[in-house]
Formats: C-alpha cells, sequence, structure tokens
C-alpha cells in the first residue's frame, strides 16, 4: 500500500508541475491585460497628463487598442487538484507544507475568478458607454483621442471609476495568485 500511495503521490505531484506551467503562461498574459486596461482608464481619469517616460506616457499618441480583450481572463488548470479533492487523494502527499502550499495556491486562484466574476457587469457597462462615444474595446486609438472623446460625455467617466476598483482588485489577485504559485513551485522543487 505505501509503494502505491507513493508512486499515486508523484504522479499527482507531476501534473500539479505540468499545470503550473500552464497556469503561469496565462497569469502572465493575464496580468499584462489588465495593467494594460489600468494605464488606459487611469489616464483617461487623470487631470494631469502621465510622465512622457511612464508608460502610460509613452502611449499617449501611439494607436493602440483600447483593451486587448474583453475581460482578462485566467483560466486555472487545477484538474489534478480537484482529482485531489473529489478521491481523497490529497492525503497521500506526506509533506504537510506541500500539501498546504497546493491548497493555498488553488484557493488563491479560485478567489481570482470571483473577483473576475464580480467586476464583469462594471465591465459591461464601461463598454456600454464607450459604444455611445463610438469607442469599441477593439478599436485602435490613440490615449489622447480617447481623451478627447470621452470628455464629452460624462457617462464614461462614471463607469470608468466604477470599473477601476474592480481591476485594481484583479491585478492584486493576479499578483497574490502568481506569488503563490511561485511559492508552490519552490516547495516542489525542494521536495524533488
Amino acid at each position: 500500500q505505501r509503494i502505491t500511495d507513493q508512486r499515486l503521490e508523484l504522479e499527482l505531484l507531476e501534473r500539479v508541475r505540468a499545470y503550473l506551467v500552464a497556469d503561469a503562461e496565462d497569469l502572465a498574459r493575464a496580468q499584462e491585460q489588465v495593467t494594460r486596461r489600468l494605464w488606459v482608464l487611469e489616464g483617461l481619469m487623470s487631470e494631469v497628463p502621465p510622465d512622457p517616460d511612464s508608460a502610460p506616457g509613452r502611449l499617449n499618441d501611439v494607436p493602440l487598442r483600447v483593451f486587448s480583450a474583453s475581460l482578462p481572463e485566467f483560466d486555472l488548470f487545477d484538474d489534478a487538484y480537484q482529482e485531489m479533492l473529489a478521491t481523497g487523494t490529497l492525503d497521500v502527499v506526506r509533506d504537510d507544507v506541500l500539501r498546504s502550499q497546493i491548497v493555498s495556491y488553488y484557493r488563491t486562484a479560485r478567489d481570482k475568478g470571483d473577483n473576475a466574476r464580480r467586476a464583469a457587469p462594471y465591465q459591461q457597462r464601461l463598454e456600454e458607454a464607450l459604444a455611445r462615444i463610438d469607442v469599441a474595446t477593439v478599436d485602435e486609438i490613440s490615449l489622447l483621442e480617447l481623451r478627447s472623446r470621452v470628455a464629452a460625455d460624462r457617462t464614461v467617466h462614471v463607469a470608468v471609476r466604477q470599473a477601476l476598483p474592480y481591476l485594481r482588485l484583479q491585478s492584486l489577485f493576479f499578483e497574490q495568485a502568481g506569488a503563490a504559485r511561485i511559492e508552490l513551485e519552490q516547495v516542489l522543487a525542494r521536495d524533488r
């Protein structure tokens, strides 16, 4: 039985490692999307033009897509974890620290998904407000041009103000999920 448990533990941990690699790529892409979206929205709301050497400042005159995607997405690869929960095999992971890190990472990542669902209505309102000024999320437009269009419609300002806290929270969750992923990878590497 002990040999079987050890094999099962190794198999499950290898699957978790493989999924972490996929999660890393997805997290990086989602963090980039949310960061870019924050640059654009914070640039819109700023009374003072951004420092030309800052990322938003460099984007000031450059035609860019308003947003690169409808919502920043992070698809959590958690099949191995879900299997461990459903079958009770999480208990075959002998290292308490490792088991705790596995649970911590997947809980943190799942919280991010909950936050994204809460942000969706505000994002939808923002996209609708932008549509009122003839801007779609995939339009290429400079930040200066976007500012001039937004100035004519206060509805966009309201939608941006409502969406910003959720985007900031999404950014924080992506950072936390990324940190939890790195911690889990470190514990997994130590356990090899």
